[in-house]
Parts: C-alpha cells; structure tokens; sequence
C-alpha cells in the first residue's frame, strides 16, 4: 500500500472510531440523564405590619393542624366529594421557645409520632365547615401521623369527616415546625396553625396564624394573621406559588412569631415576614 493511501486509510479509521465512542457516550447520555435540582421557592423581602397585628397578638395559641372542607367555589374551589378519602402526613413536630432577651430560639420538644401521645395532644370531634371532626380520622402508622378527610353514605345521605389535631399546651412566642405531605382536592384545605382557644367566643380577641393548603391549587399555600374579635376580625391573608406540589413529597414548614416580626418558611425558604412598625 502507497504511503498516501496508507495515511487516507488511517485517518479514515480514528475518524470512525470517534465518531463510535461519540455516539457511546451519547446513548450513556439518553440513558442516564442527569438528576434533576430540586426546585426550591422563591424567598421574599419583609414587609411591614401596615394593619397594627402584631402588638394584638396577645393570647396564648395551640398548635393545630387539621383536613377539613367548605363549599367556598372561589376561595377553595367546588367541592364534591369525588377525591375522597385523602390524607395529610405529619412525619414529624418541633416545638421551640423564643427568649427575649437574647433574641434566639431553643427546642422544648419534638414528636417523631412513634405513638400517639395522648399527654400533648387532643383530637377534635366537632363541625367545622361542611364536615365533622372525628377522632377515628386521625391515626399513627409507622411513625406517620395522619389526618384523613372521609366520605360515608348515611341513609342515602353523604357526609363526610375530617380531623383535627390539637396541642394540650398553649403557646406564645416561639418556633413551629412540622415536615408534612400536605393533601389537596377542590373544596378541601390543609392546615397546620395556631389558635388561641377562646377566639370564637363574642368579645374575645381572636388570634390565630395560618399556612393554608387551599384546595383549587396543589402549586401553593396561603399564609395569614387573623386579629380583632369574631365579629370584627382583620386578615392579612397572602398566596404563596410553588416550584412543586404539595401532596407528592414531604416538605418542612415552619412559622416562627415574635414580637418583631411572624414569618413563614418552607424547606428553609422564607416566603413571608411581617415586621412591626
């Protein structure tokens, strides 16, 4: 073979032995895409307390978290029932005391649901919306802590059950955080909020502080701060969009109140802080 032929020949071969290892790597490529990043929220900057809410709020609250449903087409979307049963997933809550003095929070307890502790907490059994509370909607498996929203057929007559969990302690300022798999279906929220006990009652001042899965949006949570009395109360309620849905995987949640500011957090993102003046 002339040299030049020979040379043709072997430039010819490591072409096509590149152009074999190239389309090697491209197939690993198309097999083994790359993992996708997690999608985190977007933060936001604090705003200020513009309606005078948190110097009102005054009042011991317990930690709750409850699956309910309401026939609000524009707040919660239409409700009807065909997405029963669906259940809230608690895997864990982390209860933290705020020192103001030195402006920092320190854990008092977690529940990791190993069973269910009757010593912190209650369930409610009372109507709420278009549904009953009922104790038997609230179960412990496998260190999971579940809130359910039911459906039963009663003399030809649907009704349906929901669930709330209540803590036995009332709280003031301080650091919640629960790692949930929150539940959405038209019609239905799940929530996990403070409360003062006594808000309800004619005179009394209520406050309370939300995050809110409202059922018309899986890709988003609501937060709020509720003051004033139950005739006359004043909301700050704020839409918070999603990078993700809520009721595929466990996210962390957390509000943190003090006399400074409330804030609320998911996945170590703030999404809302209001501030006092």
């Amino acid at each position: 073979m002339k040299k030049t032929a020979f040379l043709k020949w072997l430039s010819l071969g490591m072409l096509l032995s590149v152009a074999v290892a190239c389309g090697k790597e491209d197939d690993d490529d198309l097999n083994n895409p790359p993992a996708k990043e997690e999608q985190k929220p977007t933060a936001s900057d604090p705003t200020p307390d513009t309606k005078g809410q948190l110097p009102k709020l005054v009042e011991n609250q317990s930690l709750r978290f409850n699956l309910w449903a309401e026939n609000n087409v524009g707040w919660v979307g239409s409700f009807n029932g065909s997405n029963l049963p669906i259940t809230q997933y608690i895997d864990y809550v982390k209860v933290s005391s705020y020192d103001e003095s030195t402006k920092s929070f320190k854990e008092e307890w977690t529940d990791e649901f190993e069973s269910f502790n009757t010593t912190r907490w209650s369930k409610g059994n009372w109507a709420i919306g278009i549904v009953t509370e009922r104790t038997d909607n609230i179960v412990v498996e496998d260190g999971v802590l579940q809130l359910k929203l039911t459906k039963e057929m009663v003399d030809g007559t649907a009704k349906y059950y929901g669930a709330e969990l209540l803590s036995k302690e009332s709280f003031k300022y301080g650091r919640y955080e629960a790692k949930m798999k929150m539940a959405c279906a038209p019609g239905c929220i799940s929530s996990m909020f403070l409360y003062y006990n006594d808000s309800y009652i004619s005179g009394k001042n209520w406050n309370e502080l939300d995050i809110e899965v409202l059922g018309k949006n899986s890709n988003a949570f609501q937060s709020n701060i509720i003051t004033g009395i139950s005739s006359a109360k004043t909301t700050t309620e704020k839409i918070h969009a999603l990078p993700f849905d809520v009721r595929n995987d466990y996210h962390i949640y957390v509000m943190e109140w003090t006399p400074e500011y409330v804030s609320w957090s998911i996945d170590g993102v703030e999404m809302r802080r209001t501030v006092a003046k």
